[in-house]
């Protein structure tokens, strides 16, 4: 007589919400287990631990397109799996809070999962009060470099008028030195 085993298991598209460890047999003949598309929104720990133990029987486990939330209560599944090899890319997409949705809950940090309630809003603040000081010191910045270029330019006016009234001078006492040589003037030149 033939063995009948569960070798796939296709549970996608049914609006499974809760996940109850008890209800996980024998993972030793199964080679697939599909969870996609649910309205899962976080493993508890139990079922994580179920899931880690079935990783000694190559088991494949899909868990993406359901609504993670990923807060400390998913968060603490990293403690029992960290990692699982045979999870397929895209399991853990970020739905909520939305500060992480679309975002891999693999690739956030810990700590910056597990913030106190309200801890947000006053990061949020300081972020605006930060924005606020970085739009001032580029007030600042603009109004000292617009300052510093008008008083560069009045130096240079400055400077340019300066040379040019002396080369007038200059030109000047050549022309009333060539006019006194020429001696239609009986001035003495003077040195």
């Amino acid at each position: 007589m033939a063995s009948t085993a569960l070798i796939f298991l296709h549970l996608q598209n049914n609006s499974i919400w809760e996940l109850d460890s008890s209800r996980f047999g024998d993972f030793e003949n199964m080679d697939y287990l599909s969870l996609d598309n649910n309205q899962l929104t976080y493993i508890d720990q139990a079922t994580a631990a179920v899931f880690k133990n079935a990783e000694r029987y190559s088991l494949g486990i899909s868990l993406s397109g359901n609504p993670w939330t990923c807060d400390c209560k998913l968060a603490d599944i990293r403690n029992t799996w960290p990692e699982h090899p045979l999870l397929f890319p895209d399991t853990f997409v970020c739905q909520a809070p939305p500060k992480f949705k679309n975002r891999d809950f693999w690739y956030l940090n810990q700590s910056e999962i597990c913030q106190p309630d309200g801890e947000d809003e006053d990061d949020d603040k300081d972020d605006d009060d930060d924005d606020e000081d970085a739009d001032s010191r580029m007030t600042m910045i603009l109004v000292v470099t617009i300052v510093a270029s008008i008083l560069a330019t009045l130096v240079f006016v400055i400077v340019i008028a300066v040379i040019v009234d002396c080369c007038l001078r200059i030109r000047k006492k050549k022309q009333h030195r060539t006019k006194s040589v020429g001696g239609h003037d009986n001035a003495v030149p003077m040195d």
